[in-house]
Formats: structure tokens, sequence, C-alpha cells
């Protein structure tokens, strides 16, 4: 079972405006599948939420 980790608002949102911002570029390019997509977005969830653990 995963952990639940609690993130403030304000980081939620700079998690989604970010997830926006590389899907509108990848939109543009196509330059990666859906799946790459899903693996970026793990990627800039786990930076942001690792952020909180300091």
């Amino acid at each position: 079972m995963e952990d639940i980790i609690q993130v403030d608002d304000a980081k939620v949102q700079r998690i989604v405006r970010k997830i926006i911002l590389k899907e509108n570029k990848n939109n543009k390019t196509r330059e990666k599948t859906d799946a790459g997509m899903v693996q970026e977005i793990k990627k800039i969830i786990s930076v942001e939420v690792s952020k909180n653990d300091h």
C-alpha cells in the first residue's frame, strides 16, 4: 500500500500548471507518446512532492 502524502493547495496548483505546460508543448510537437507523457507527469509530481520532504 502506498503512503499518503499531504501537500498544500499552492503545491498542487504548481504541479497542475507544470503538467498543463508540458501537455500543451507536447500537443504541438507530438514529441512524446501518451505513455511518455505519463512518465513526465509522474516525474513532475515526484519532484514537487519531494521538495516538501526537506
